[in-house]
């Protein structure tokens, strides 16, 4: 449980923070409980609301640059060239 909890924080986060406007803001700190689940409705995947309504608490954190894990991004960038789009992007 801890894990989606994680990452259901990383999700809202990236969501209210991407400039997304609700009602009522959301910013860090806030926890999202299931009184309070309404807050989100807009912001979060169905799933996710479905998961906080049951009861799963989500913190709101500021948000952090991540870098990739070094041997991720040298792959990352020693086989770009490899790589291209199709027509649908």
């Amino acid at each position: 449980m801890r894990g989606i909890a994680l990452v259901s924080s990383i999700a809202a986060v990236l969501v209210v923070c991407s400039g997304a406007a609700t009602a009522e803001a959301i910013k860090p700190g806030d926890v999202i409980t299931p009184d309070t689940a309404s807050r989100v409705a807009d912001l979060v995947s169905p799933g996710h609301l479905v998961l906080v309504k049951q009861g799963m608490r989500m913190k709101i954190v500021s948000t952090e640059r991540l870098e990739w894990p070094p041997p991720y991004k040298s792959a990352t960038e020693k086989y770009s060239s490899q790589v291209k789009l199709n027509d649908k992007g």
